[in-house]
């Protein structure tokens, strides 16, 4: 048998005893035919082209491209936002390592002072702080001894 996509031999299998079935496409065209029908959103060419060209300038502009994506489309929005994001549109923050003068500085003031003070003095967001506690392993309860030779 050759299959009807690529015009492959086809090689015929038995499942649980039963005899072989005539099959109409190999192994690889039959997984490919599968991996499409399951897929409930269809992402074109041209929606990327279209966000490519209009996804920029301020948040009031990216809402109103997003909307109209969404009216002409019928796609939803986390499904556009998705994409572009995938395409490279979406804004990045610049994730600064942890440096030891910083660890120091942290080590120093936990405890004594809010995270929002130490971030603050550090220049990062508060929730880069909580969650270089965190990831350290103490959110709250933690000695000054354990932190600083607890270097994350």
């Amino acid at each position: 048998m050759i299959c009807a996509v690529c015009g492959q031999p086809i090689e015929e299998g038995c499942q649980n005893g039963l005899p072989p079935r005539e099959a109409k496409y190999c192994l690889k065209c039959r997984a490919e035919r599968r991996r499409r029908a399951k897929l409930k959103y269809v992402w074109r060419p041209e929606y990327g082209a279209y966000l490519r060209a209009h996804y920029f300038g301020g948040l009031k502009r990216r809402f109103r491209v997003l909307s109209q994506m969404v009216r002409m489309t019928g796609l939803p929005r986390w499904y556009i936002k998705r994409q572009a994001g995938r395409l490279g549109l979406t804004m990045h923050m610049d994730r600064r390592p942890w440096t030891e003068a910083e660890m120091r500085l942290l080590v120093g003031m936990v405890g004594l002072v809010s995270t929002a003070t130490i971030a603050k003095r550090l220049q990062r967001p508060e929730s880069s702080v909580v969650n270089k506690l965190k990831l350290c392993g103490r959110a709250h309860n933690f000695s000054y001894v354990e932190l600083e030779f607890m270097w994350c």
